[in-house]
């Protein structure tokens, strides 16, 4: 009920403390142009959004009955103002999506730039259409006891899903911290697949056991620094490197404390 929503809203800001921020969870493929025009108007650090944006693939989509229009979702997506503070969502382990296919997804989700992408794993809970979907498919595994989390799906075995959870790992620390966001963005307008560098990313952290311990700000810096020199990075162009260096610097300098 968009006078509802709306009514809610205007409320929010014009009696808001200052202090509280509000969480909402939109359809965002449901805002009309009346909508996303009073959203320009939002002050900042008074409400953030989260987007189900769930995955890309239309097959998929379909079997979940999850209408979709990849083209209006975007342009909803981007009319979104920066003074909200936004999260888009993607899960692993839906049916016929395998690691290519969310691959895909990811790089296109993650393009619209959210300021974090969320990515998730299937639960399949007792009672819902999921759980029928896959007691009929018996390549499913998933936890007995609560979250139900998935374990394997008939596209993505158990050794997939392990190794998105390291991506999800390194996308933390990496994209959705905000701290090294000049050089992601760098990567996503120079058209990097940043699925493509997470998982090199993930091997360079296998390689030197760097998931052993939990790390700063600093040591995820030279961490960065030293992936970029090494041979799990493949630049685009060899001025890549350099700018990027000099982006992890300014990233650096922003989020460290004066001085140190």
């Amino acid at each position: 009920n968009e006078e509802r929503y709306l009514a809610i809203w205007k409320y929010i800001i014009e009696h808001h403390n200052k202090v509280t921020m509000f969480h909402f969870e939109i359809a965002a493929e449901q805002c009309t142009d009346k909508v996303l025009d009073f959203l320009q108007s939002v002050p900042e650090d008074i409400m953030q959004f989260e987007v189900g944006v769930q995955t890309m693939n239309t097959r998929t989509l379909s079997e979940i009955k999850r209408p979709f229009n990849k083209a209006h979702l975007e342009s909803v997506i981007k009319r979104i103002p920066h003074t909200i503070h936004l999260h888009l969502d993607l899960i692993a382990g839906l049916p016929h999506e395998d690691i290519t296919s969310f691959r895909t997804s990811f790089d296109q989700t993650i393009a619209l730039k959210p300021d974090m992408l969320q990515l998730g794993f299937l639960k399949i809970l007792h009672g819902t259409q999921m759980e029928q979907f896959a007691l009929e498919h018996p390549e499913y595994r998933w936890l007995s006891i609560p979250p139900y989390e998935v374990l394997q799906s008939p596209s993505m075995s158990f050794r997939d899903v392990l190794f998105l959870k390291d991506i999800e790992n390194v996308c933390d620390a990496y994209y959705n911290s905000g701290n090294f966001i000049s050089v992601f963005s760098y990567l996503i307008d120079k058209s990097y697949s940043l699925f493509a560098v997470f998982e090199s990313l993930v091997l360079f952290f296998k390689a030197q056991n760097l998931f052993e311990n939990k790390h700063t700000l600093k040591t995820y810096a030279g961490f960065l620094s030293d992936y970029v020199e090494s041979a799990f990075f493949k630049p685009l162009h060899d001025a890549d490197i350099f700018v990027l260096k000099e982006l992890l610097r300014f990233d650096f300098l922003r989020g460290v404390k004066p001085g140190s």
